[in-house]
């Protein structure tokens, strides 16, 4: 259950007086007040919704504690009945967002107006620039921090010490989840990694990035590429310059399905539905695709592949297997990537 079950509301408007009112919020499944009780444990407020967060019943005293945080956990403004979600504004009574969904590109089967797929009855929509919070272990808590900005995350390292990071591409926040994981299944219609979810977060060493590299290969192909712009004249020289035949060679036979297709390897698919956080100072964190892309190239500059051949080449493969190009998700983790020297 969310961790707004028994929630303390402190009633500010009583500070004037002698005495504060504790008020506690006793919510549902999705985060939404149900019952409110005072610090004795009365009942003082009973809330029910229709599906979209339209209140069907909001029994109170009208000159006593009106519950302001309502469906899942928003407020509700009472002017104009519109929940605040951060982004955007929910209209209840029409079931759908005031504006267009930032991510909508997303989700091209999905009305860039629809609130939780159309599903309020089971899923939640964290559709605010929040911070999603981890524990020391890298598991999701559960807790979403509610602010204006990007979507970022928040690992607390200890008690009292805790690391900011940002996210490759903002649709990562759509997919970390606790309770609704099935959501992002049911919403491609099968298991799309696209959509899959994002449960925990891990911290990617060096030596991790070293250890999933195939730098036995990587060294063979420095010797010969080495050879072969030796002993190739002019167009061996210049094959050597762009990053040699035998690196050039193993990057296009290895890249899907290969050894550089690290989707598939060991460190990103021992560590499934997680965020990857290298350790280059960037404070950035990958889903498994992207992370795939962060390593192949690291692959590219640790052949000796030039980064403008590099970019050209991810281009090109992307565009004759989907029909365009690679997305600035993709190419920034690329760059990232081969930017960062992991060496030793």
């Amino acid at each position: 259950m969310p961790d707004r079950l028994l929630n303390p509301i402190w009633d500010y408007e009583q500070l004037n007086s002698k005495t504060e009112d504790i008020f506690f919020s006793h919510s549902d499944h999705l985060g939404s007040a149900n019952w409110i009780t005072d610090g004795k444990g009365k009942p003082i407020q009973y809330i029910h919704y229709a599906p979209y967060g339209e209140l069907i019943e909001n029994q109170h005293d009208p000159n006593g504690y009106n519950e302001r945080y309502k469906f899942t956990g928003k407020e509700r403004d009472w002017e104009t009945g519109y929940y605040a979600f951060g982004a955007r504004y929910l209209w209840s009574l029409a079931g759908s967002w005031l504006s267009v969904d930032p991510l909508a590109d997303k989700y091209p089967g999905i009305s860039p107006y629809a609130y939780a797929a159309w599903n309020p009855i089971k899923y939640v929509d964290p559709d605010g620039r929040d911070i999603y919070t981890f524990d020391s272990d890298g598991n999701f808590t559960g807790n979403v921090i509610k602010q204006d900005g990007d979507h970022i995350g928040r690992i607390y390292l200890s008690n009292d010490k805790y690391m900011d990071f940002s996210f490759n591409d903002q649709s990562y926040a759509d997919r970390i989840c606790e309770l609704y994981s099935d959501k992002y299944f049911s919403l491609a219609g099968q298991n799309n990694p696209d959509l899959s979810p994002i449960t925990h977060v891990s911290i990617i060493s060096n030596d991790q990035i070293n250890n999933t590299l195939p730098l036995k290969d990587f060294k063979y192909l420095g010797v010969v590429d080495f050879v072969g712009g030796v002993s190739g004249g002019l167009v061996g020289a210049l094959a050597y310059a762009c990053g040699g035949i035998g690196s050039l060679s193993y990057a296009f036979s290895e890249s899907r399905g290969g050894k550089l297709d690290f989707v598939n390897n060991g460190l990103i698919q021992s560590t499934a539905n997680a965020l990857f956080l290298p350790t280059d100072g960037k404070n950035l964190s990958y889903d498994s695709f992207d992370f795939g892309n962060y390593l192949w190239g690291q692959s590219m500059r640790r052949m000796g592949i030039g980064y403008g051949l590099s970019v050209f080449g991810a281009h090109a493969d992307c565009l004759i297997h989907t029909g365009k190009l690679d997305s600035k998700a993709d190419q920034r983790a690329i760059r990232n990537g081969y930017m960062f020297n992991t060496r030793r």
